[in-house]
């Protein structure tokens, strides 16, 4: 998944290109790391670049699991709700809707952009990326 990152942000800020560096790293030990040492290495603020490294550091760590990589993300203190947005979009698009807690999801509104309008927009996007990414017959 780092290298993906890699692939994404290539040409980007600076301080992207050493978080991603650093991200490496951290997933290279093998280990899920302290709250304080992902916000000592990586930040916990409301720039972004504070911020977006963290939430693909946890999101990369965490994942399949959303539950917990939700709790990591508030964990970190900070701008939370931000860096847990992030790793929610991040770790829901990996886990796709039946990862997620089907309690929380039954707590969803279903107004104008409530749960529905999220389902089908999720459908839409699916559809618009299936046919970006389909390989036409030769």
């Amino acid at each position: 998944m780092v290298i993906n990152l890699r692939e994404i942000l290539w040409g980007g800020p600076i301080e992207y290109m050493k978080a991603l560096n650093r991200i490496g790293e951290m997933v290279g030990r093998g280990k899920k790391l302290e709250a304080q040492e992902v916000v000592r290495s990586l930040g916990n603020g409301v720039e972004a670049h504070l911020s977006v490294p963290s939430a693909c550091y946890i999101a990369i760590t965490y994942s399949p699991d959303f539950c917990d990589a939700i709790r990591a993300a508030i964990s970190l203190g900070g701008d939370t709700d931000t860096i847990a947005g992030m790793v929610g979009a991040i770790v829901g698009a990996h886990v796709g809707e039946k990862g997620l807690p089907v309690e929380w999801i039954e707590q969803l509104e279903d107004g104008p952009r409530g749960r529905s309008f999220a389902r089908n927009l999720a459908d839409r996007l699916f559809q618009t990326w299936l046919k970006v990414h389909q390989t036409s017959p030769e």
